[in-house]
């Protein structure tokens, strides 16, 4: 489905090793994203994915047994949104403030608008309500860690056809958000639990394959008024950007906007036009041939340049989950070479609409499938979705 690259580029070594002072529980997974909060201090996501999939796997052979669900349901742990000092590499949990009472979190993909203060994250709950996407306020006082307070500020939620398929996030106007989505999973709420269909990893990525309608970029209309009345979140595609699989997004605060294409092993990009304060369109330009298989991207507005991160082959979603089951959390030196990753800067050129791809780094990764990348002067950080913990890398 992927295709794998038959001749690799020669390797770019870089000395790369694992953060040591993350503390992270055995379950928890991540950073799937990695974003800059201010100059010096970056923020991750991270989710507790094993237990969710022990929880999956066992409630699906266990339909009927109520107890059971809401047992094992209490065992889970919800995910975190973590700080980083990006000189240091140093990692500390960041205390939510005013997040609803036992409302699941399971953060993917995050963005920070540095003008309004907004954070969004996207947070698959799995309540089978469907996603939601998270908006907090963040205040800043200092230049360090402890100066930074995130407080809850709103829950955008979306269609329960969509449940588990939005990846990525962008702000484009005070009112619109864009979000990536894959395909979508049957689900159902059963006394407030889900019951999900079996093999449901390979299920979406099948579906994503053959029915490529349900992998669009979707415009959110997030009316604060709608909100109060407990409407969900108006959310419809946007024409001109299926894909196969549309991961993650970026844009460069103007009008050119990346989109991650994880099968095709491309980025698109497309001309944003804000003409109707109330929609957006998305034009398609160009379709950009990167490395590997794409997952976030990020944009550093000091270089104006776009930094995209992945894999060089992907992982076995069956095999990685019975290994995450069996608590063989790190994949590091199996034959799969899954842990290669790569990096790859992509240029702007001038203004009409071109792309110069320049690959940064290629080699064996210390973390398995590695989904975004964030440079920071000589500091090069991975996360990873597949993988626990952050790798840091120096540019020597």
């Amino acid at each position: 489905m992927f295709g794998y690259f038959l001749n690799l580029p020669e390797e770019t070594q870089l000395n790369c090793s694992k953060i040591n002072n993350q503390n992270l529980e055995s379950t928890i997974f991540g950073g799937e994203d990695i974003i800059k909060l201010t100059e010096n201090i970056g923020l991750i996501s991270s989710s507790d994915r094993v237990k969710y999939q022990q929880y999956q796997q066992q409630q699906q052979k266990q339909k009927q047994d109520k107890q059971f669900s809401k047992n094992f349901q209490g065992e889970f742990q919800n995910g975190k949104l973590s700080f980083i000092n990006l000189e240091s590499g140093f990692i500390q949990e960041a205390k939510i403030f005013d997040f609803p009472g036992g409302k699941k979190f399971q953060p993917h993909g995050v963005y920070y608008e540095s003008k309004s203060r907004e954070l969004f994250v996207i947070n698959h709950a799995e309540d089978g309500k469907g996603d939601y996407i998270e908006e907090f306020w963040v205040q800043i006082s200092g230049k360090n860690m402890k100066d930074i307070k995130i407080t809850y500020k709103y829950s955008y939620l979306v269609d329960a056809e969509l449940t588990g398929v939005f990846n990525d996030v962008i702000k484009i106007s005070h009112s619109q958000i864009l979000v990536t989505g894959t395909a979508g999973r049957q689900v159902m709420a059963v006394d407030g639990n889900l019951e999900f269909a079996e093999n449901q990893q390979t299920g979406i990525m099948l579906d994503a394959f053959l029915n490529r309608k349900k992998s669009v970029v979707y415009s959110c209309y997030i009316d604060q008024d709608c909100l109060k009345q407990n409407k969900q979140a108006v959310c419809e595609p946007l024409p001109n950007t299926n894909s196969n699989f549309n991961n993650g997004i970026s844009w460069d605060l103007k009008n050119k906007v990346l989109v991650a294409n994880s099968l095709d092993r491309t980025v698109t990009s497309y001309q944003l036009n804000l003409k109707d304060k109330n929609k957006a369109l998305l034009e398609k330009k160009e379709v950009i041939q990167v490395t590997g298989i794409p997952d976030n991207i990020n944009y550093d507005e000091k270089k104006q340049m776009f930094y995209v991160a992945g894999s060089i082959k992907q992982v076995d979603f069956l095999k990685f989950n019975s290994a995450n089951i069996e608590n063989k959390i790190s994949w590091q030196n199996t034959e799969d070479k899954t842990e290669w990753t790569f990096v790859d800067q992509i240029k702007p050129l001038a203004k009409n609409f071109k792309f110069q791809v320049k690959n940064l780094f290629m080699q064996e990764s210390p973390l398995t499938g590695v989904s975004v990348t964030l440079l920071h002067g000589e500091n090069l950080y991975l996360g990873s979705w597949y993988d626990k913990g952050i790798a840091q890398c120096k540019i020597e």
